[in-house]
């Protein structure tokens, strides 16, 4: 499981203290964004590991349960399983998702 820095989660921990992870119209805070994108990264290079020997003619039911099974990124909540979804999402629409 990736863990922040101390330097990100303190930045993190400012921004959610001052309220402006979110900017106006929902956007994310450039630092935010930066956090974010590297949970994003680390999930696409687990599913990308975690599949990189499957057949293409798999079945999806079979694809997706090896996807999760690769999940390493602690407890299904918060910011890390929302950027795995993503990157699962992402992956399993080539193959029909």
């Amino acid at each position: 499981m990736r863990k922040l820095t101390p330097l990100e989660e303190s930045a993190y921990a400012q921004l959610q203290r001052e309220g402006s992870v979110l900017l106006a119209g929902d956007e994310l805070h450039p630092m935010a964004q930066r956090l974010l994108r590297s949970w994003f990264d680390d999930a696409v290079g687990t599913i990308r590991e975690a599949t990189k020997d499957l057949p293409n003619d798999m079945p999806l039911d079979e694809r997706k349960k090896i996807v999760d099974a690769a999940y390493s990124f602690g407890s299904r909540d918060q910011w890390p399983y929302k950027m795995w979804l993503k990157a699962r999402r992402q992956y399993l629409a080539r193959y029909g998702y």
